[in-house]
């Protein structure tokens, strides 16, 4: 006969301490198929859980990429920083991965907006010298010079 009554409840934590344990075997491994095994079966779901997470909560999504771009970026940051996380320090690798992976969006969309406002600017001033009849020797000289320098050709 079955047991009656609630159901014990899953553990809904995506990062424990085996995947604490498996951050560290990871680092310390040197076999690329167990390295590979350990990422694909272990690591690769809470880091998925985690960054998703982390992008949708903070609203870090980059403007002109897809959220698959800018997940796999991020991932792939992570884990080519991960090899300098140091459990001898006393801290979680939850906590670092989380910190790197954040840090990363934050600087990433930091860097968009700089680039947005320099490339902004230039066209507001583009567009009032090419509005401006006495700017026209300018706008020759910015227009020679500056083609030589196009990055979308």
């Amino acid at each position: 006969m079955a047991k009656r009554g609630r159901k014990p409840k899953e553990d809904k934590n995506y990062f424990v301490e085996r995947q604490e344990q498996a951050i560290i075997d990871y680092i310390n491994c040197e076999d690329y198929f167990k390295k590979n095994k350990l990422f694909n079966e272990v690591l690769y779901p809470a880091l998925t859980t985690m960054i998703e997470s982390i992008i949708r909560r903070y609203k870090l999504h980059v403007p002109n990429e897809e959220f698959d771009q800018t997940f796999n970026d991020t991932i792939s940051y992570l884990l080519s920083k991960i090899a300098h996380f140091d459990p001898n320090k006393g801290c979680k690798a939850y906590s670092y991965c989380g910190t790197v992976a954040k840090n990363y969006l934050i600087a990433k969309n930091v860097k968009l907006v700089k680039d947005k406002k320099r490339y902004d600017s230039f066209d507001l001033l583009y567009d009032s010298l090419k509005n401006d009849k006495q700017s026209e020797e300018v706008l020759s000289f910015v227009e020679t010079h500056f083609d030589q320098y196009d990055v979308n050709k």
